[in-house]
C-alpha cells in the first residue's frame, strides 16, 4: 500500500472537468444521467460539477496538489462556498485565505485575469 496517495479533491476536480466534457460533447444527455453514469446521487453530482465554477487558476491548484498521507487540509465541503461566490477576485482571496490556514505555499493565484 502506498504511503501517500493523489488528494480526493484533485480527483474530484478532474471526474468535473471530465463531466462536464462529456456533457459538451454529448457524451450524456445532461447532470442526471451523469449521476446515474457516476453512481452518485444527483445532489452529489451537483455538489461535484460546481468545481467547474472555480477560477481556472484554482482548478489548476487543485489538480497540482502533492501527495499525501492521512486526512487532506483542502476537501470538497471547503471549497463549495468558494464555487458559488460570483467573481473570481472573491473566489481567489477565500482560495489565498484557504491556503494560508493549511499552510499551502504553491498556491497559483492569477490576479490580472477576471472572468467577464
Amino acid at each position: 500500500r502506498p504511503s501517500s496517495k493523489l488528494p480526493r479533491i484533485s480527483r474530484l476536480m478532474a471526474l468535473a472537468i471530465r463531466f462536464n466534457e462529456m456533457i459538451r460533447t454529448g457524451e450524456a444527455s445532461d447532470m442526471i444521467e451523469l449521476a446515474r453514469l457516476g453512481h452518485v446521487t444527483q445532489p452529489r453530482m451537483s455538489q461535484i460539477m460546481a468545481l467547474n465554477q472555480l477560477a481556472p487558476d484554482i482548478q489548476e491548484a487543485l489538480l497540482n496538489l502533492p501527495a499525501t498521507k492521512g486526512k487532506p487540509d483542502i476537501h470538497e465541503k471547503r471549497l463549495r462556498p468558494i464555487a458559488a461566490m460570483l467573481t473570481w477576485k472573491e473566489q481567489r482571496a477565500a482560495w489565498k485565505q484557504i491556503c494560508d490556514e493549511v499552510g499551502f505555499q504553491n498556491a497559483v493565484v492569477e490576479e490580472s485575469v477576471d472572468q467577464v
